[in-house]
């Protein structure tokens, strides 16, 4: 992605560990100043045995995963950014934080005055970053619409970095396989419905076998 962040955040977004650089500056209550994000130090990440440590150690831990990759540090930082609405009262967990993170990431990106790819690749983040970690599980028509949504993206690459750091596991190793398959089938001249169909049942083989394209 192209663009003309803010310099000072563009710096962070650069270090070579911008996850460590986030949190000394946050300790010593200088860096970004984004809504919500001085709590982050003592709200914690999730229930154990998924989460271990405060949101700042988990952000910090997928920022400084993909490190060199300024737009996917930008996403790493927002990914969990709805935790920090989460009440209290919920702690450890955090029921329904990627909607919440969607506003949450649009707030910071016009605080930061980032571009508009930046605000809408922080905000998919967000919102898809669960379901994409969770993406063996999923259904195959979920799985090619979650596909054809971030390929669809300028920072689909990013993205898939940013969930393989979150879950810790090559989830993308899948989802790229899986897409490069659908990419492969002639789906050209065929309806939308068709083609979906089409993508959904190459995802329900197995992978060794031939997809029909013939008209059902």
């Amino acid at each position: 992605m192209k663009t003309t962040v803010n310099p000072l955040f563009f710096r962070l977004l650069c270090a070579a560990q911008p996850g460590d650089l986030l949190r000394r500056l946050l300790l010593a209550g200088q860096g970004p100043r984004l809504t919500f994000l001085a709590d982050a130090p003592r709200i914690p990440a999730g229930p154990l045995p998924y989460h271990a440590g405060s949101v700042l150690d988990h952000l910090a831990r997928c920022m400084n995963a993909v490190a060199g990759n300024p737009p996917a540090v930008w996403m790493a930082l927002t990914h969990d950014a709805g935790k920090l609405t989460t009440p209290a009262v919920l702690w450890p967990h955090h029921y329904g934080h990627e909607l919440r993170g969607v506003h949450l990431a649009a707030v910071w990106a016009a605080q930061l005055q980032l571009p508009p790819a930046w605000r809408q690749a922080g905000c998919m983040t967000a919102r898809l970053h669960m379901k994409a970690g969770r993406y063996s599980e999923l259904r195959a028509a979920t799985r090619y619409d979650l596909l054809r949504e971030i390929a669809a993206s300028p920072c689909a690459s990013a993205f898939w970095q940013v969930v393989d750091a979150d879950s810790r596991q090559a989830v993308s190793v899948q989802a790229r396989r899986d897409w490069h398959r659908i990419c492969e089938l002639p789906l050209e001249g065929l309806s939308e419905e068709r083609a979906r169909q089409l993508a959904i049942s190459c995802l329900t083989a197995n992978p060794a076998e031939p997809v029909s394209t013939s008209p059902k």
